[in-house]
């Protein structure tokens, strides 16, 4: 770190003094340890890693430095990272460095956390590699827990020593590799890790801590609906239901926390979609893994996100949406709406794209008709619409609300509901009046189809969905 940031950053206490504190309060707050397969580290099994980590680094950026005679790098970091190469780094590394040896026996130990320090992400290594985890949160150094298998855990030793240690490691292996700023100036940033995983970091001064979260990629892929049923997140009942909305062009949309399965579901839905129809997905990172065979991703971009990239253009999720729209697409998919570009895709919807989906955080399908006219309301191509006539086109558009919820580590549909504007069921008042109807406001009403039995712990049928009157 920079002479200059070390004076804007305060110094802290003495990281032993506050791991003491650290591990007190961990049994106190009954949180249990990890499995040795992620708390083991380097320094656990090199008396001298230190000595060894610093080393190895200055030699590998000798190496990166050399040039031939046409000024041109001698080595690349591509061609170091083969495996046969780096085996050689280390083996010349150690003959050099007689220091540096190690017993047979802990050679391959010393290979895999050189590699992970310098061509990969160090610290957290070992923790991403491990698949069963599906977040990881730094509070401050000494305090790291993860979500494993739906379950909160404490990490019994943080693989940082202190507060520096975590800022040099974001500035070195996550924000300086894609040219982005992390400081007092811009002290909160986001990346998307090479695993896909997507990273949030806080330093000062609006944290007293340099801390990060992780949201990790999930790892398991449904090909299909019936593999996804499989997993018990709805009955087989509901599927047959979404399969009849799916191919009937129902537009819905997936409502629900951070980590209840939204993305899952949307790839699992989608895959229902019938073969001879183009899809477009649109995304901030790539995160659908939809199984089709007529498919486009189209993605965000922010100016500077990438490593060598000279883009001077940034292209928010409501530009992405008018571009798509252009492509002639018979479905759209957006990964997730959060904020004015909501009211682009209600227009696309209005415009002849039915049949698509999209997700969005909220905690009931009331809340996220609510959340779907405040981000709308924030377009200003919304122009002189007033409230009542959003709420319309919220109501005309959208037919199926899907809510999902983590249940303890299970991801479950909790609550669906049809979402019934007025005008389109003139003909047929009884429906507004039918028990399970209830009016929202405006045109606007939800039909409940299907219900969450809290004491039997299974979604339940409530209704049939409802053709409106033109069809």
């Amino acid at each position: 770190m920079s002479e200059r940031s070390r004076i804007q950053r305060n110094p802290e206490a003495p990281a032993q003094a506050v791991s003491a504190t650290a591990n007190a309060s961990v049994e106190s707050d009954g949180v249990t340890p990890t499995g040795q397969s992620i708390v083991i580290e380097a320094s656990e099994v090199f008396s001298n890693w230190k000595h060894i980590q610093l080393t190895a680094r200055q030699a590998f950026s000798e190496l990166l430095q050399q040039r031939d005679e046409a000024g041109k790098p001698v080595y690349s970091r591509e061609q170091l990272a083969a495996e046969d190469a780096f085996h050689n780094f280390v083996i010349t590394l150690q003959s050099e460095n007689p220091s540096l040896r190690v017993p047979e026996h802990q050679h391959r130990e010393l290979v895999k956390y050189l590699r992970s320090d310098l061509l990969g992400l160090g610290a957290l290594d070992l923790y991403l590699a491990d698949t069963s985890i599906e977040d990881i949160f730094l509070d401050r150094w000494d305090t790291l827990d993860v979500i494993r298998n739906g379950e909160k855990t404490r990490i019994a030793q943080a693989p940082f020593q202190s507060d520096d240690e975590v800022f040099n490691w974001l500035q070195a292996k996550v924000f300086g590799p894609i040219n982005k700023e992390f400081n007092r100036s811009n002290p909160s940033e986001n990346a998307v890790l090479l695993d896909g995983s997507r990273l949030i970091a806080v330093t000062q001064p609006i944290s007293p801590y340099t801390a990060f979260a992780i949201r990790r990629h999930r790892q398991e892929v449904f090909n299909t609906a019936e593999a996804y049923m499989s997993t018990g997140v709805a009955p087989p009942e509901f599927f047959q239901d979404l399969h009849s909305w799916v191919l009937n062009h129902r537009n819905v949309i997936m409502s629900g926390a951070t980590g209840s399965g939204k993305t899952t579901f949307i790839n699992a839905a989608a895959s229902m979609i019938p073969a001879n129809e183009r899809i477009l997905t649109l995304e901030d990172t790539p995160e659908l893994q939809i199984r089709h065979p007529r498919i486009k991703p189209l993605y965000t971009y922010e100016k500077g996100a990438r490593a060598n990239d000279a883009g001077e253009t940034s292209v928010p999720m409501s530009d992405l949406l008018r571009y798509a729209l252009r492509m002639k697409p018979d479905r759209i998919v957006v990964g997730e709406v959060r904020d004015r570009e909501t009211f682009d895709m209600l227009d696309a919807l209005n415009t002849g794209h039915a049949g698509s989906f999209t997700t969005l955080h909220a905690n009931s399908p009331v809340d996220a008709l609510t959340r779907l006219q405040t981000m709308s309301s924030r377009h200003p191509a919304r122009g002189n619409l007033d409230s009542d006539t959003l709420k319309d086109l919220i109501a005309s558009v959208i037919d199926i609300i899907v809510q999902i919820k983590n249940l303890g580590g299970k991801r479950r549909v909790v609550a669906v509901e049809q979402v019934l504007y007025g005008p389109h069921y003139a003909e047929r008042t009884d429906v507004l009046n039918a028990p399970g109807t209830g009016h929202i406001y405006s045109n606007l009403y939800l039909r409940t189809l299907w219900r969450w039995n809290v004491q039997a712990g299974v979604l339940e049928k409530e209704a049939d969905f409802i053709v409106p009157d033109h069809g």
